[in-house]
């Protein structure tokens, strides 16, 4: 039976929310050879874009201090002669300016996460592919971000793995979704949960065939106000595609969350796996809503 909420799938354990005393928490998707690959200002400003970008803005400075082992501000002492608080010169004279002058930059990036973007960007472009791979199952993209976020994000097709369907699903508000894990990428969610919850499989997509296809049926899912359209991937790419298969995405819809659905419309459908699979995924919507659904196949010649 399919899960009708995320929230029963597994999914990679947030980053920096241990207690104190305890082990900081392991870098998800991040071995020990890749720690030392990705060295200097570039590991630096990964790891707070991480955190930025897991809206752990306020943990963020305190982090920063760590990993460039500098004093923290907050125990310096304020020089009594100085009313506005000049920190002492002998507080500051173990920061080399290396490490000061990363560390600005890093402060520079918790202070706006679209700036975090921009800077992330600017480094991906001089990364190489290693770091791409490293990147890419690092657990950079994960669940509590907000759908701006998301819309920014998408558009980096090519680093993330991200692809048409899901920036189309990011702005269309089909905020809660999932990434397949076959694709080696975690789960994101976006804040405002609200509409459809879709999995697609982002592995597979560098097809010369699969631009072809009309803008809907490259999102594999339409959802309008009248009712939701699915793409058979078998009709419209003439066989099993890699990860176009309907497997690959089952719907579901959160209680509450959005009109209810009454029409299925499928354009092609004729081979009988999905078929069965697409009941299977309109029968939990049926609980889900507590509501029949119609399925409607167009096209139809089997």
């Amino acid at each position: 039976m399919v899960p009708i909420l995320i929230q029963e799938s597994k999914r990679p354990k947030p980053i920096g929310g241990q207690k104190k005393g305890s082990k900081p928490a392991a870098r998800a998707g991040f071995s020990k050879a890749d720690e030392k690959f990705l060295l200097g200002s570039q590991r630096q400003l990964i790891r707070v874009f991480r955190q930025v970008a897991m809206g752990r803005t306020a943990r963020v400075l305190d982090d920063a201090f760590e990993d460039f082992d500098l004093p923290r501000i907050a125990k310096r002492r304020r020089q009594p002669s100085s009313p506005s608080g000049v920190v002492l010169a002998s507080d500051t004279a173990v920061i080399k300016h290396s490490e000061l002058d990363r560390y600005e930059a890093v402060l520079a990036v918790a202070k706006k996460r679209s700036q975090a973007l921009r800077d992330l960007d600017t480094l991906m472009k001089r990364c190489n592919e290693r770091i791409r791979r490293i990147l890419k199952r690092s657990g950079i993209i994960y669940r509590g971000m907000a759908i701006a976020e998301l819309e920014i994000i998408a558009k980096h097709g090519g680093i993330f793995g991200f692809h048409p369907r899901i920036m189309y699903a990011a702005k269309n508000n089909f905020v809660s979704f999932s990434i397949d894990p076959s694709a080696s990428m975690p789960y994101a969610t976006g804040k405002r949960t609200r509409g459809l919850l879709v999995d697609v499989d982002v592995s597979g997509i560098k097809k010369s065939k699969y631009m072809a296809v009309p803008y809907e049926a490259r999102n594999g899912i339409k959802v309008t106000d009248r009712g939701m359209r699915v793409y058979d991937p078998y009709e419209m790419f003439g066989g099993g595609q890699s990860g176009m298969a309907l497997r690959e995405f089952e719907v579901h819809l959160q209680v509450g969350s959005r009109p209810i659905i009454r029409t299925v419309t499928v354009i092609g459908g004729r081979s009988a796996y999905f078929r069965r699979r697409l009941t299977k995924a309109v029968a939990c919507l049926e609980r889900a809503q507590k509501q029949r659904i119609t399925i409607k196949y167009l096209h139809d010649q089997s």
